[in-house]
């Protein structure tokens, strides 16, 4: 019972920051009508997000841990689609990430497992992320407006 608990909390918080990154795209979009057209990506939603952003924003993420991200998301793909197998396309990749945490593991079976303190993690670097990513995206717009020149 606590893994499906824990597989379904992590499932919502990498959701939500799906969610998030689509509104904040949508919001840059309606901000600043000249940009290119934001379409939903079709696979990974957070990398092409954040590609949208980077080029439509002139945001700069290289500070942002987005690797991390994109492993979580990675994770939740595999928790979605394969019941927590470690189905990923590069399955030892998703093994040596679970290793370095001490709340991850995958089981003798190849299943994640999530460990209690884990989803406290998550939720904190998720939170750290998005929050790093507006304030970059605001940071960018802000310079841009007052590049703009004045209407007459």
């Amino acid at each position: 019972f606590p893994r499906i608990q824990r597989y379904s909390l992590f499932t919502t918080v990498m959701s939500s920051v799906e969610s998030y990154l689509y509104r904040i795209c949508l919001k840059i979009q309606y901000l600043q009508p000249t940009t290119k057209k934001f379409k939903k990506p079709r696979n990974n939603i957070i990398k092409g997000c954040i590609e949208y952003l980077e080029k439509c924003c002139g945001a700069d993420f290289s500070k942002l841990d987005i690797k991390e991200i994109d492993m979580y998301r990675r994770i939740r793909n595999c928790i979605v689609h394969s019941e927590g197998k470690n189905s990923d396309s590069e399955p030892f990749e998703v093994e040596a990430f679970c290793q370095k945490k001490p709340t991850l593991s995958i089981d003798r079976n190849g299943y994640i497992v999530i460990e209690e303190n884990f989803l406290q993690i998550a939720i904190h670097v998720t939170t750290e992320f998005l929050k790093s990513l507006i304030v970059e995206c605001k940071k960018k717009l802000k310079a841009q407006q007052r590049l703009q020149p004045d209407a007459e």
